[in-house]
């Protein structure tokens, strides 16, 4: 069966999906390097519950959070400004200042910020966790930031430069690094909490060595004060924004310490890092669209290509979150032992909110294109500022429950302060009532899923089957998709079934 592709709708649709074709293929690539990167939070969880307590867990992520706020500030939204600026220009001199002038500013405040709080580490071990028993830690943590910060920005560099197998290698070597010695330190010699970190350190180390060898060519002492002060006015108003999500997501293990118990926080910990596994596909997404929109936002099909891959990525998301809901007590109780079982408890309310997230990279777009960051202070400034309301008033009476939900909403005000703004500065026809009807059915799907208790195993999960295979179902008589993308799709999928065919053949 072949489609005929004559009108001037189906022409435009066929262009789209040409730029889906792109667009996924650099998804994939890039995908690999980010994958590992990501997955050694979720290798190392079965590792870490079996050999700590909630309590020791918790001291983990609370200190890493930490970390997290340093790099974050210590960045300055010069990653993003690198990628912009570097657009702007084909002469080769020109973006060679971009790139130098980025990084060079980066290992000077890098050394100097981190020196200073390698040298207040006591205190900070002190005001966190009132006691200078973790001071140690926090100093092996402190200097792996500068070697993470640095090697994060270069593979920046060689995305921007099209080199994802260099990307992938380098992302490869810190995973298998990281996780390997720190299995090691934690599980075999029983370093305690400091393997974790000499672990990371390690791993920071020789991604930043392998960086540095990839990109060695473009790294020349080059500075320009005038792209600085620019690229410093469009990437510190992204530090706000960063420092936002950070609140947003990382300040609510705070009050769990004040509100709460260490114990509370290292259920709430891990629960938060099986939900993030979808954030796993966002960020493989984010890398390989930031540069795609910015080489395809002048054609005549943009706006609808954004409107089109709002709605299939919210499906994709959508799909995951609830196959990560649905089996959440079963993935817990294989992976941890039993003094954790109650962290599955938090999934499902946090992948509805990773959910609303999804769309912040496309919905975010315009505000990206138009320069006009600012809005993204705003907006997320906005949201932490609920957050933080949201956990101020439910952890103490709802614990890790109230912390999800805080959570979630502030991912839902996010993206809806996005979505305004962004058509302030770039108006696109999302068809906002599709994304709703996807996003509530996979709500009232998940809400079912945690209804389950049959008391037997086996039920349980062919009953959570019928409920994950019955959204695909229901996303086609949503009438989500239009006939033209049902026929090309069904195009595309036969034309890819005699390419294999004929392969085979071969």
């Amino acid at each position: 069966m072949r489609v005929n592709i004559k009108t001037e709708t189906e022409v435009a649709q066929s262009a789209i999906f040409q730029g889906f074709k792109k667009l996924s293929k650099q998804t994939f690539i890039y995908g690999a390097g980010v994958a590992v990167t990501q997955l050694a939070a979720f290798v190392l969880i079965p590792v870490f519950t079996h050999v700590f307590s909630p309590v020791e867990y918790g001291v983990i992520d609370a200190i890493s959070v930490f970390f997290s706020f340093a790099a974050l500030f210590l960045m300055m939204g010069l990653d993003s400004a690198t990628q912009r600026f570097y657009f702007d220009s084909n002469d080769k001199k020109e973006r060679s200042r971009v790139i130098n002038t980025a990084f060079w500013f980066l290992v000077f405040i890098s050394i100097v910020v981190c020196s200073l709080l390698f040298i207040f580490s006591s205190s900070i071990s002190s005001l966190i966790f009132k006691t200078k028993e973790y001071s140690f830690v926090f100093k092996i943590g402190i200097l792996s930031i500068p070697f993470a910060l640095l090697s994060e920005f270069l593979k920046g560099i060689l995305r921007i430069k099209f080199a994802p197998w260099r990307y992938n290698f380098a992302s490869f070597a810190n995973f298998f690094i990281r996780v390997g010695l720190s299995i090691y330190l934690v599980s075999i010699l029983r370093y305690g909490i400091i393997g974790n970190f000499y672990g990371i350190l390690a791993g920071a180390s020789i991604a930043l060595i392998l960086t540095l060898f990839f990109v060695k060519n473009d790294l020349k002492f080059r500075f320009s004060y005038f792209y600085l002060k620019n690229m410093l006015k469009f990437g510190l108003p992204l530090v706000l924004a960063g420092l936002g999500f950070w609140a947003l997501l990382s300040l609510n293990r705070f009050f769990f310490i004040r509100f709460s118990t260490l114990e509370e926080l290292g259920l709430y910990s891990v629960g938060s890092r099986i939900s993030n596994f979808l954030l796993l596909f966002i960020f493989i997404f984010q890398l390989s669209w930031s540069p795609f929109i910015m080489s395809i936002y002048k054609s005549n099909y943009f706006p609808r290509l954004m409107a089109k891959t709002l709605i299939y990525f919210v499906i994709l998301i959508s799909f995951l979150a609830l196959v990560v809901s649905a089996f959440s007590y079963e993935i817990i109780k294989i992976i941890t032992p039993l003094a954790y079982i109650d962290s599955y408890k938090v999934i499902g309310i946090l992948a509805i909110g990773i959910i609303f997230y999804a769309a912040t990279p496309i919905v975010g777009s315009g505000i990206s294109l138009s320069k006009k960051t600012y809005f993204f202070s705003i907006s997320v400034f906005c949201a932490a500022l609920l957050s933080v309301i949201l956990n101020a008033l439910l952890i103490p009476h709802f614990g890790m429950l109230g912390a999800a939900f805080g959570v979630s909403a502030s991912y839902f005000v996010l993206v809806l302060l996005y979505y305004i703004f962004a058509q302030k500065c770039w108006p696109i026809n999302y068809e906002p009532w599709k994304v709703i009807k996807i996003i509530f059915l996979c709500c009232v799907l998940i809400g079912l899923s945690y209804l389950i208790n049959t008391g037997n195993f086996l039920y349980n999960v062919l009953l959570k089957l019928v409920i994950v295979f019955s959204f695909p179902i229901s996303i086609f008589f949503l009438r989500i998709f239009t006939r033209q993308e049902l026929d090309l799709f069904k195009f595309y999928l036969i034309k890819s079934k005699d390419v294999i065919v004929n392969r085979l053949k071969i």
